[in-house]
């Protein structure tokens, strides 16, 4: 059981998995064919391999542009700042902005100790400026 175990203890490390849910993971894996697991760690060392962070707007991208920056149709004027990447998703999805995007990748919280030093906010600015005044809005 020391397998199964450390599959359990692994899966719990992702966020909102408790114990029931990493054991129901771990159980799953055992019934599934190894051809279908096979497929979920090379999907896994794909993901992990090749998604980076977009050159321009610091979200996750396959290559240099995320989706969103490769799109010309979107209004380059308007970027909106938001903390993660969840947050670009739920703005998507609700469809009614066609701004663009600057991923900070955390918030500063100065009760947890958390500064400025580790968010993309030195990208941000340089962004900014590298429009040379063309960015009318930041949200």
């Amino acid at each position: 059981m020391k397998a199964l175990d450390k599959v359990i203890t692994l899966f719990r490390r992702f966020p909102g998995v408790g114990p029931k849910q990493a054991e129901r993971f771990a159980l799953y894996v055992v019934k599934t064919p190894a051809i279908q697991i096979e497929e979920l760690v090379e999907a896994l060392r794909g993901v992990k391999n090749s998604v980076g962070y977009c050159r321009e707007c610091c979200n996750y991208a396959d290559g240099e542009l995320c989706e969103i920056c490769s799109d010309h149709s979107r209004d380059r004027f308007v970027i909106c700042v938001v903390s993660q990447t969840q947050d670009v998703a739920a703005i998507e999805k609700a469809k009614t902005f066609n701004g663009v995007y600057h991923v900070l990748h955390g918030v500063i919280s100065p009760m947890d100790g958390i500064n400025s030093e580790g968010l993309k906010l030195k990208e941000l600015v340089e962004r900014v400026r590298r429009a040379d005044g063309a960015v009318t809005e930041l949200i």
